[in-house]
């Protein structure tokens, strides 16, 4: 939400008088939003499994240089959970769900957001109680 209320102050002040594209900023806003989710859920199940918060954020650090070069092949990026949060706040004249086509949005990012989701849900209820 800061970002967008950032993009329309900024924009304000330049003098850009052209109508606020509140549909393409809401967009990628809310997309980028939902491409952090398998993020989200494998830092969540690396700290049930870990103590220290280094190893937690180095796996996701890990996960996460690799997209700069993911993001830059058009056979490998598509398919790299990590590199979604790029492709869904990049605006194109591709029409789809959050600029990406629907299947890429269902089966990447949703897709290992549930397989990441379950595998820390039966991971947490495996786990002793002490």
């Amino acid at each position: 939400m800061i970002y967008g209320v950032v993009v329309y102050i900024i924009g304000t002040m330049n003098g850009y008088e052209e109508v606020f594209p509140l549909l393409v900023v809401l967009k990628m806003i809310i997309g980028g939003w939902l491409a952090t989710f398998p993020m989200i859920a494998i830092q969540l199940w690396a700290a049930m499994n870990w103590r220290s918060f280094a190893v937690v954020f180095t796996i996701n650090v890990v996960l996460t240089l690799p997209s700069i070069l993911a993001i830059n092949s058009e056979r490998y990026g598509p398919y790299y959970p990590w590199a979604q949060a790029f492709f869904m706040m990049y605006v194109n004249d591709e029409t789809g769900m959050f600029f990406v086509p629907f299947t890429q949005f269902l089966f990447i990012t949703c897709g290992s957001f549930i397989l990441i989701f379950t595998l820390g849900l039966l991971s947490f209820l495996r786990k002793s109680i002490s």
